[in-house]
């Protein structure tokens, strides 16, 4: 069953006659589109009403087109004569619709309120986001570019590890490995990349300093590439020089739960349990207070989507969905470390999709 038809089953569900989008990831998914200021009204009959300005309306044309839409899509302009509320008023008039949902969580307060001044009689109603499943699971295209994506940043990756060196900065490393990135054909990070050195491991989203990297740390790298819009997320954690015994013994411990939740992956498993297999491991070495953290959540246009593997997940994997898996230590005054691949659930098992070495890379 095609999105569409999937998507006009919830509004039925939820006696919705229409879906109005504005959150940038879900336009994105309908309709191919990567521009600001755009709206979606998606009615239950199948048909789409995309909204924007002038600067943008021509893209949005081209990219539905590129995208090989498969619905019937028309093109509406907003501008200072008609503004947005009163052009979805409009619509929601000549349409008689009666129950309209909108994506709660991402309409400011403003926006919804001069809505609801022009809905005439139609109901607002909001709703969580009824696309969050069907994303994540991927088709074939979206598959190929999460493929792309990681493979381009595993190429970065094993560049910058050839520069690094004691007395550069984590930003100094961080510009460095952005750019590496663009050089490998990405269209950008997927975040803004983590270089945590030393101490600065024990935090877990650390920003890049001017710490000096020095001798003997861990460097702890979590990375990633967009193309053509999907993210890609995996994290390394090297040693500049000789490893001590006791990183080797952690990063050990960090690795073999990796490995054997990654070994667990499958269609037709909790995602509490194998978040489960990581942390019982990490657990039972005395370390459990110092992975606070869930195990690892989906990826695709967000870099942070469904499913989430944590110990609270209600999610049963599924054939197609992209997750990571990212168990980590972190010591408030020693540092930190952690290890994370992106994984395809296959119909047998798992694929890994980011191939950067894991064994402990001491320079």
């Amino acid at each position: 069953m095609d999105t569409i038809s999937v998507l006009q089953q919830k509004l039925a569900a939820q006696n919705l006659d229409a879906l109005l989008l504005a959150g940038a990831t879900n336009i994105r998914y309908l309709s191919g589109y990567r521009g600001e200021e755009a709206w979606l009204l998606l009615t239950a009959k199948g048909e789409g009403y995309f909204i924007t300005d002038f600067r943008y309306l021509e893209q949005a044309e081209l990219e539905w087109q590129e995208s090989g839409g498969t619905f019937p899509m028309h093109f509406l302009e907003q501008n200072s004569q008609k503004p947005l509320a009163a052009v979805l008023g409009g619509l929601f008039a000549d349409l008689a619709l009666r129950r309209v949902g909108f994506e709660g969580a991402q309409f400011l307060y403003d926006a919804y309120k001069n809505i609801k001044e022009k809905a005439g009689t139609t109901e607002l109603v909001a709703v969580a986001d009824l696309l969050v499943d069907l994303r994540s699971v991927k088709s074939e295209r979206e598959l190929v570019h999460l493929r792309k994506a990681a493979q381009i940043a595993d190429a970065a990756f094993t560049a910058l590890l050839t520069e690094l060196r004691p007395g550069l900065t984590e930003r100094m490393v961080a510009a460095r490995f952005e750019y590496l990135l663009y050089t490998y054909g990405a269209e950008g990070p997927a975040f803004n990349n983590i270089v945590a050195s030393g101490k600065n491991g024990s935090l877990c989203h650390a920003i890049p300093s001017n710490k000096v990297l020095e001798e003997g740390e861990f460097i702890t790298f979590d990375f990633g590439a967009v193309w053509q819009g999907y993210h890609s997320d995996c994290t390394r954690t090297i040693c500049l020089g000789q490893a001590t015994r006791k990183q080797r013994e952690l990063y050990d411990l960090v690795l073999q739960a990796q490995l054997a939740a990654e070994a667990a992956l499958r269609p037709g498993i909790e995602a509490k349990a194998v978040d489960k297999i990581a942390r019982d491991m990490i657990t039972e070495a005395g370390y459990g207070a110092q992975f606070g953290h869930g195990l690892g959540h989906g990826i695709g246009l967000d870099v942070h989507e469904g499913p989430s593997l944590t110990s609270s997940s209600p999610a049963i994997l599924q054939t197609g969905q992209v997750v990571t898996v990212e168990p980590g230590i972190y010591i408030p005054g020693w540092g930190g470390l952690r290890i994370e691949d992106s994984l395809i659930i296959t119909e047998s098992g798992s694929e890994i999709i980011t191939h950067c070495p894991k064994e402990l890379i001491c320079l």
